[in-house]
């Protein structure tokens, strides 16, 4: 299974100074975004966390190919918000930068809750990995990468290695990449 995390950069300082429907409207637009980018791929949206999204690949149906599923949507996601930015820029708004981790490997899947509440989730320390590869590596309008989702992608997309990090929780250090974007021609579906 591949868990993706996204999120919009500087959100809290954003909302400081917008009427509550801006923020509500602003949040609806990004989340219509990433839905739609997830589902172009076949994956499913877990939950919206604040202005975060969680999705995953490769449940409940299995997926061989959930990691490709997961960066193209993670591709996809990013080409949504060139358009939406240049319709920003053009409104003299400002653009939207977001944060994208991605990373494979086992999870937990199914209705997890109590008797009046179920949510159809994922649990497991890919998805602690995961969050915390799109809070404190992944850099503003990057893809980041943990190093089995690189290992299952590193034929179809360009990466460049961004070297080792030691997340809160992990007994090693995990290898870590980000798709190098730059290199790509066309992040649309027929590559």
């Amino acid at each position: 299974t591949s868990i993706m995390f996204a999120d919009i950069v500087g959100f809290t300082a954003r909302c400081e100074s917008l009427p509550p429907e801006e923020v509500a409207a602003f949040l609806n637009q990004f989340f219509s975004l990433a839905a739609d980018a997830i589902f172009e791929f076949g994956g499913t949206l877990d939950k919206f966390i604040g202005d975060a999204v969680m999705a995953f690949f490769g449940a409940p149906l299995p997926q061989e190919d959930h990691a490709e599923r997961a960066v193209r949507a993670g591709l996809a996601l990013m080409h949504s918000l060139d358009a939406w930015n240049y319709d920003r820029v053009a409104a003299e708004l400002d653009p939207i930068k977001v944060r994208v981790a991605i990373h494979s490997g086992p999870v937990v899947v199914g209705a997890i809750g109590s008797a009046s509440r179920v949510d159809y989730t994922v649990l497991g320390n890919t998805v602690n990995v995961t969050a915390r590869l799109e809070e404190h590596v992944a850099k503003p309008g990057s893809i980041v990468l943990g190093e089995t989702t690189q290992k299952a992608v590193a034929d179809l997309f360009p990466t460049e290695p961004l070297g080792s990090v030691q997340l809160k929780g992990l007994s090693r250090k995990i290898n870590i990449h980000r798709v190098a974007t730059e290199e790509m021609t066309d992040p649309g579906p027929d590559d």
